[in-house]
């Protein structure tokens, strides 16, 4: 669920009327619990947009404080660190991801998440042990094998990163992405 979808036709009117004010994230703190993780992920997602980084890195970091319990909170989290992702937020998303894969270590994609934004920032060693722990929780993911790969690459270990590339297009040769991956590594190798 978005902040769109909260929007129902009794609340509607106070919503936009709240947003229509220029000052909708921090308004609508008191419309929703700060143990509500969609409003967290909305409100958050809102406040980076507006430039707001460090009340959306707030809101964001509160999502790992929320109970094991929370609906979707992995599904959630993910979506949060995404977004990070999207926006070239790579710091704070590396935060996000170290965090949530400390404290979910068997959600293979919170390593993942992880190891993209440590590549992003060159933490390439980083990178690679991330790419490797989310492959040991699904090792038949051809998504991991490929980020495995360019994580090697982009570590200058271009032998081993050619024979993970191989790997990950004979998993899935449609894969375009590990194909011109591939490509790039044959043509340093």
């Amino acid at each position: 669920m978005t902040l769109r979808h909260a929007k129902k036709k009794e609340g509607r009117a106070e919503m936009d009327e709240v947003f229509a004010s220029g000052d909708g994230p921090r308004k609508t703190e008191n419309l929703f619990a700060a143990t509500y993780a969609p409003a967290l992920l909305s409100l958050g997602s809102v406040e980076y947009q507006l430039g707001h980084q460090a009340k959306g890195r707030k809101l964001f970091m509160a999502l790992l404080d929320l109970p094991d319990d929370t609906e979707e909170l992995c599904k959630i989290i993910d979506e949060a660190g995404d977004f990070l992702i999207q926006s070239a937020r790579y710091e704070d998303g590396l935060e996000l991801y170290r965090r949530a894969a400390t404290r979910f270590p068997r959600i293979a994609f919170f390593h993942q998440g992880r190891g993209c934004c440590a590549g992003h920032r060159g933490f390439h060693s980083e990178a690679i042990s991330a790419s490797q722990a989310a492959l040991a929780l699904e090792p038949d993911n051809q998504k991991f094998v490929n980020d495995l790969g360019w994580s090697l690459y982009q570590a200058g270990r271009i032998e081993e990163s050619r024979t993970v590339l191989e790997q990950a297009v004979a998993m899935d040769k449609t894969d375009s992405l590990a194909a011109k991956n591939l490509r790039i590594c044959m043509r340093r190798a």
